[in-house]
């Protein structure tokens, strides 16, 4: 007689099923950096959000045309798109900040951090702004975030553990996911709900992302353009219409987010003092190193080699 596997349903009188999760969360060139006096960064976009957190001194920073005084245990928060810029140290002596850019692919957890439209959030505010539990939350991950990155950072020039800085820097990252969104649902104005695309117009801006990521790297004279009019053609839309459900739901026209992805990477190889200037161009698929070098100047206001020496620079 054959006994057929039980699937848990045969004598069930409720079943509640929860959907799928998938999601991506990228951290990307988060760094922990003291600088003297002279420092500057100048106004910049880019397709990430960003957490900016002073710990020592005071910073001079810009979202949008907004001065705006940072001061320690201050942390100010930039949307995607969005010019900012710092000014250097406020208070003329050492400044030590730490940086989080990231990324997250889910449109409802993107609509989320979208929708939160305060810049700075003070250490140290008023009765009335007083913190609420999923900030103090949120400042604890990005705390026990920055002393993996450092540790990561460490065990490049220590011998081979087996991995352990990186698997902390991974299981602190996935805190650092969930206390971000606990943050968004709760930092977001009343009016401000999620939205709720149709499936439709995720499944299009998705697959518009898709490509993008692919087309970072491209030998193409003009990817977005190209890439928007034959997904757009492919699926029975028109480019207008396939750039505007891409704003929609992630905050940014294409060729932004794509620029912001070349750049992005640009940064990324920038850091690797065995690959020179014409290495990184060639692999972003310029034929002439001296229009990527303009290019990069004009998105950052900096040149290659002015970036690489602002990175190493020491101290």
């Amino acid at each position: 007689m054959r006994h057929s596997v039980p699937s848990g349903l045969e004598n069930s009188l409720d079943n509640r099923m929860a959907p799928d999760v998938q999601a991506a969360f990228r951290v990307v060139a988060a760094h922990r950096r003291a600088v003297d006096r002279f420092w500057r960064y100048p106004p910049h976009t880019h397709p990430l959000f960003e957490f900016n957190l002073v710990l020592e001194g005071r910073q001079r920073f810009v979202v949008d045309g907004r001065p705006i005084l940072q001061s320690e245990g201050d942390i100010v928060f930039v949307r995607p798109g969005v010019v900012h810029a710092s000014e250097g140290s406020a208070a003329g002596g050492t400044l030590i900040y730490f940086a989080l850019h990231f990324d997250v692919d889910d449109p409802a957890f993107r609509s989320a951090l979208l929708g939160v439209e305060q810049i700075i959030w003070p250490a140290n505010g008023d009765a009335a702004t007083a913190e609420t539990a999923p900030m103090r939350a949120l400042r604890s991950a990005l705390s026990d975030y920055m002393a993996a990155v450092v540790e990561e950072a460490d065990s490049t020039a220590a011998p081979h553990d087996g991995g352990g800085p990186r698997i902390a820097l991974l299981a602190r990252a996935m805190r650092l996911f969930a206390a971000v969104g606990e943050w968004a649902l709760s930092a977001r104005p009343e009016t401000a709900p999620v939205r709720r695309e149709p499936e439709h117009v995720l499944a299009l801006a998705r697959t518009l992302e898709d490509e993008l990521r692919r087309r970072a790297v491209s030998e193409s004279s003009d990817p977005v353009r190209t890439c928007i009019a034959a997904i757009a053609g492919r699926l029975g839309y028109s480019p207008a219409y396939c750039t505007r459900v891409f704003r929609r739901v992630y905050g940014v026209s294409p060729r932004g987010y794509l620029t912001g992805l070349v750049v992005r990477q640009a940064k990324l190889w920038l850091t690797d003092p065995a690959l020179s200037v014409e290495d990184i161009s060639r692999r972003l698929g310029y034929r002439d190193p001296t229009h990527f070098s303009k290019q990069f100047k004009r998105w950052t206001g900096l040149s290659p080699l002015g970036y690489r020496r602002l990175v190493h620079r020491p101290g």
